[in-house]
């Protein structure tokens, strides 16, 4: 059979990587399904998710690599293929304006956070006899630096 595993050092920041469900963060946790003698070819799913750090959407690209269990236990020779996991490439240019392809694993930033501030926070409740009425809302993560006023993705706040 198999192997199919990360190298820890590619993966600084933590990501989560599993085939199918089952955690690929070494060798001995995860074999290619069908490729014991007798078996057939299958489709496996291969998850990457974010790492622990609240902040990071942006990770290095992570290598991934197929060894055969004689291989990888030197029975009999030493080949390992693999190949790179990323979802994003963009071109940069260096001090010399030679320009090179980075690669990224790059996560789509979450919304940010509101909450109610004032007396809508205070009593839990609003009335109103007017078409408009002033409600103040704050951001929780506002102590991490994350300011409202410079997120691109809050387009608008519905009150339902």
């Amino acid at each position: 059979f198999f192997y199919v595993y990360t190298d820890l050092l590619d993966n600084r920041l933590g990501l989560t990587l599993s085939i199918d469900g089952d955690a690929l963060n070494s060798p001995s946790t995860w074999k290619l399904k069908g490729t014991e003698i007798g078996g057939q070819s299958t489709m496996s799913t291969l998850t990457v998710e974010k790492g622990p750090r609240w902040n990071v959407d942006r990770y290095s690209p992570v290598k991934i690599y197929l060894q055969s269990k004689c291989e990888f236990e030197e029975e009999a020779g030493r080949q390992i293929n693999s190949d790179l996991i990323w979802n994003v490439a963009r071109e940069a240019s260096d001090e010399q304006a030679s320009t090179k392809i980075e690669r990224f694993i790059e996560f789509t930033r979450p919304c940010p956070e509101i909450e109610f501030d004032g007396d809508l926070k205070r009593f839990d409740t609003f009335t109103t006899k007017g078409l408009s009425m002033d409600v103040t809302i704050r951001n929780p993560l506002r102590f991490r630096d994350i300011k409202l006023a410079e997120q691109e993705r809050l387009e608008k706040i519905v009150l339902e």
